[in-house]
C-alpha cells in the first residue's frame, strides 16, 4: 500500500502543470472568436499535453503493479509508453509553433519618406 501511495503522490506534483493548461484551455475558449484557428491549434495542443501526462503517468504506476511477475512484458509496454509520449508531445509542439507563427505575415519594410 505504500507503495500506491507513494506512486500516487507523484500525481500530484503534476498538478501545478495541470492547471496551467487549464488555464490555457479556458484562454483559447475565451478568445475563440477572435482567434479560432489559433485558439483550435492551441486547445487541441494542450489536451495532447494533458493526456499525454495523465495516461502515461497512470500506465507508469498501474502497468508495475498488475505485471510485477512478467517483467519483459512490463518493459516493453513501458518503452511503448514511453515512445508514445515522445510522439504526442512532438505533435503538440508542432501545433503549438504553427499557431503561434502560420498566420503571421512578414514586416514589410518602411519605405523613406522625406
Amino acid at each position: 500500500m505504500q507503495l500506491v501511495a507513494a506512486n500516487f503522490s507523484q500525481l500530484l506534483f503534476q498538478v501545478p502543470l495541470y492547471l496551467v493548461w487549464l488555464a490555457g484551455a479556458v484562454l483559447c475558449i475565451v478568445n475563440w472568436r477572435k482567434h479560432s484557428a489559433v485558439s483550435l491549434l492551441t486547445l487541441i495542443a494542450l489536451i495532447l499535453f494533458f493526456l499525454t501526462a495523465f495516461v502515461g503517468d497512470w500506465m507508469g504506476i498501474v502497468l508495475p503493479l498488475i505485471l510485477r511477475e512478467r517483467i519483459s512484458l512490463l518493459a516493453t509496454l513501458l518503452t511503448i509508453r514511453v515512445i508514445a509520449q515522445v510522439f504526442a508531445n512532438l505533435v503538440g509542439w508542432v501545433l503549438i509553433l504553427i499557431a503561434i507563427f502560420g498566420w503571421r505575415e512578414p514586416v514589410k519594410a518602411k519605405s523613406d519618406q522625406k
